[in-house]
């Protein structure tokens, strides 16, 4: 053993069982004999901290009777004094300190209860969001549902029959006149039995192998007038080839096809190019629908057929109108026109057409004016009287004014313009008299045939996207929480909460809507 007094410290590490434990691991551990005095000093150390461990503990002990000894006793029920306020959930507080409606906002709320109240007629649950609502003979009321793709008949409350169409959701509904239905769909054209909703025939999508091609509806329905249902078809055919010989190629073509209420195809006529969206059918019965070019270089193509399936004429457009024909308009002095342009753009083209020959009257393609479109020939009409309301810039000019214009339909003459704010959200309503609705981002404008501001109404919480002039002269205003019914002044008569949802209005006033799942009819 070493002859040299260890120092305590290291004779307490070496006594640390931990150390221990790893020092006798080790192959060269040699156990010492420490001295007596040597254990004393250890056992010294040890006692202290006993004690401080203790001590401490007793401290806590202390810590903990004192303050169990400062905790009230609990009050018994029969000495306990009620709190001055129950207890209240969260939900409740957050009620509780919602400031207070604004002067008028209750009694506002309450008189548009007491009138929906008492315009209630009936309602029927469709158990789901609507699509669309229309009307048909009878005083039926056809509700198109989101979802299920489901057809439902109502008349005054009461179902009538329900028609599911599927996967594929609806894209256009026509009640005819004998009170059948017609409805396409993506894939197919359904023909109901009014009276039952029973399918009498279908049209679907036909693959054509040796054009590998398929054969689809692509818009209609529409009634010729006598009875019969028109819709146009996507198709194809092979010709040769022009620029390699001896080879055949394939032409898009768009057919028009017209079937009776058997599904039974009395007439069908075709032209090349892709479908259009444009098909009207005139008083007489004849039809003009577009087609768009299938290829570059391809003219756009107009066509006329009379009742028959006769080809009057067809009018191409020049090859420089790239932009699809996207919307046709038949003018009640004789004029077919015809839109087309680019989504957000201003540049927007007019062809207009005399209905009897196909004769270009005049043309607005930009060199005079800059017009505005939306697709689909959005926010353009024309008025019964042969005006057509455009909206757009004057080329060339430093002013960079956006203005409505009301042009002759015939020689493209400006009769009148008016400065606008900003760019119309929705296509115009042209009402029989000549009165123009306009809805500019939250401002509804009545503006005069003679092209005169009479009226407008402002919304602050929302903006306006439909405007239904009624045959008694009351306007309905239709934005994304309520219906508001005006005069023909402006002045508000009734006031609805609907919700952004679809409606319609039949010839005796009545209103209908879809609310909560539920059909509603009011009568205001």
């Amino acid at each position: 053993m070493n002859g040299e007094r260890p120092d305590p410290q290291e004779i307490n590490e070496r006594l640390d069982p931990a150390l221990a434990f790893s020092d006798a691991l080790e192959d060269n551990y040699v156990e010492e004999e420490i001295q007596p005095s040597e254990q004393l000093t250890f056992h010294s150390l040890r006692a202290w901290q006993t004690v401080l461990l203790v001590a401490i503990m007793a401290m806590m002990v202390v810590a903990v009777v004192y303050f169990t000894m400062q905790r009230p006793e609990p009050a018994t029920p029969e000495i306990t004094a009620p709190p001055p306020l129950p207890q209240q959930s969260p939900i409740r507080e957050i009620v509780i300190a919602r400031p207070p409606d604004k002067p008028g906002l209750a009694a506002e709320k309450a008189a548009i209860a007491a009138a929906r109240a008492e315009l209630f007629l009936w309602r029927y649950h469709i158990g789901d969001d609507a699509s669309g609502v229309y009307l048909g003979p009878g005083d039926v009321c056809y509700c198109q549902s989101i979802k299920g793709n489901t057809l439902y008949a109502i008349r005054e409350g009461s179902l009538l029959w329900s028609f599911g169409l599927g996967r594929w959701r609806p894209e256009q509904t026509l009640a005819m006149e004998n009170g059948d239905v017609a409805i396409r769909n993506e894939m197919a054209m359904f023909y109901l039995d009014g009276s039952t909703g029973r399918q009498v025939w279908k049209q679907p999508a036909q693959d054509l192998p040796r054009h590998l091609a398929t054969e689809v509806p692509t818009s209609g329905p529409f009634a010729d007038g006598r009875g019969n249902l028109l819709f146009t078809m996507d198709a194809c055919r092979e010709q040769e080839n022009p620029e390699w010989p001896g080879s055949m190629q394939k032409v898009m073509q768009c057919a028009l096809r017209c079937a009776d209420n058997e599904g039974r195809t009395i007439w069908q006529q075709a032209i090349d190019g892709r479908p259009g969206d444009g098909l009207v059918v005139g008083p007489d019965g004849t039809s003009y629908f577009a087609s768009n070019h299938s290829k570059h270089g391809d003219p756009n193509r107009i066509a006329a057929i009379n009742r028959d399936g006769k080809l009057l004429w067809q009018f191409e457009a020049s090859t420089e109108l790239t932009a699809q024909i996207d919307m046709l308009r038949l003018d009640a002095a004789g004029v077919l026109l015809a839109f087309s342009g680019n989504s957000n753009s201003f540049t927007g083209t007019v062809h207009a057409l005399d209905t009897r020959s196909g004769r270009l009257l005049w043309s607005e393609t930009g060199e005079r004016l800059r017009l505005g479109t939306h697709r689909a020939g959005g926010a353009v009409t024309q008025a019964a009287n042969g005006v057509l309301f455009v909206y757009g810039y004057r080329s060339g000019s430093q002013s960079d004014f956006l203005e409505l214009f009301a042009l002759d339909s015939r020689t493209g003459r400006i009769n009148w313009s008016l400065n606008l704010n900003s760019e119309p959200q929705y296509d115009f309503d042209v009402c029989p008299d000549g009165r123009i609705y306009l809805i500019t981002h939250g401002l509804l404008s009545c503006i005069s045939p003679a092209g005169q501001v009479q009226w407008e109404l402002q919304t602050s919480t929302s903006n306006y996207f439909q405007v239904e002039p009624a045959a008694d002269g009351r306007i309905f205003v239709h934005n994304d929480s309520r219906i508001r019914v005006l005069d023909s002044t402006g002045q508000e008569l009734i006031r609805l909460p609907t919700g952004n949802k679809p409606f319609a209005i039949d010839e005796n006033g009545i209103f209908y809507t879809v609310e909560d799942g539920d059909l509603v009819a009011f009568q205001p």
